[in-house]
């Protein structure tokens, strides 16, 4: 393989190629690539005790076929509310957002692989989740909060500091879903090759 030159090197193509992954000297840029089949996960470490997950989409089998993307701490976690660190910073909370890659009554299975790449965030630790999930709550239902509070956390939400992530699908295969949702069968996504570039701050 002839090695083009780019911001990190020829080490990055080289580990890619090899399905590993590759980070800058600074370990603030990750890249890696990848595949995944249905109804099975996708895990890669990151970096910064943190691992990049496809988690495969379970409640509605037979109709709803796909993933979910999430960045998570490696290893054990001792507080049961730190699970997860993109949700709490990536709306629309109550709709489709890029971190499902499925089909669902959002988008059909082919309309699904063609939004790449699909751009997610994530906060870096526990501390920060608990504020960003803090101030989601209180803007998702402001009834329990004052007009202060809710115009508070509405103007920081978000703001903590986070991790940037874009996922690109190269591959993909695509089915029939087993059912249909309201007489519309969304399809199912069987397989995909996807390759993800990650940038912390």
């Amino acid at each position: 393989m002839r090695c083009i030159p780019e911001r990190i090197g020829c080490a990055v193509l080289l580990a890619l190629f090899a399905g590993g992954v590759a980070f800058s000297s600074d370990g603030k840029l990750v890249r890696f690539a990848g595949e995944v089949e249905r109804d099975h996960e996708f895990r890669r470490p990151i970096g910064h005790g943190l691992v990049f997950a496809l988690i495969p989409d379970r409640f509605y089998p037979g109709v709803i076929s796909g993933w979910t993307i999430t960045v998570s701490p490696q290893g054990p976690v001792e507080n049961g509310e730190c699970q997860e660190y993109s949700g709490v910073v990536m709306p629309p909370y109550r709709s489709c957002n890029p971190r499902y890659l499925s089909s669902s009554g959002c988008c059909t299975a082919e309309q699904a692989v063609r939004m790449s790449p699909r751009n997610f965030n994530f906060v870096l630790n526990c501390g920060d989740y608990q504020v960003e999930a803090s101030r989601v709550k209180i803007v998702l239902w402001p009834g329990d909060h004052s007009d202060n509070e809710y115009n508070d956390a509405l103007a920081k939400l978000g703001s903590s500091p986070q991790g940037h992530g874009k996922l690109w699908i190269d591959k993909s295969r695509i089915g029939k879903a087993a059912r249909e949702i309201d007489g519309v069968n969304y399809g199912s996504l069987d397989w995909i090759q996807f390759h993800v570039e990650i940038r912390f701050p």
